[in-house]
């Protein structure tokens, strides 16, 4: 989804282009992506024409939802 919505503020047609078929089509490059790393900061820098403001910027990255237990929190796993 933040590929689609990166893409609303593109001004260059070949960026645009590329990451709407990224966000919708694409999931080998998308999958390629997340397995290197990525991140918002990342693509924004990549994406030169995609010049959100900040306050857009928030709004299109969804929250990190609270991970209120992990496998490493687990008594089983650290008696």
């Amino acid at each position: 989804k933040f590929y689609v919505a990166l893409a609303g503020f593109a001004t260059s047609r070949y960026e645009y282009l590329k990451l709407m078929h990224t966000g919708t089509d694409d999931n080998e490059a998308f999958k390629l992506g997340v397995n290197e790393g990525m991140t918002y900061a990342d693509l924004l820098l990549h994406y030169k024409t995609a010049n959100p403001t900040i306050e857009q910027i928030i709004e299109i990255v969804p929250m990190i939802k609270a991970r209120h237990y992990s496998i490493a929190s687990s008594m089983k796993m650290n008696p």
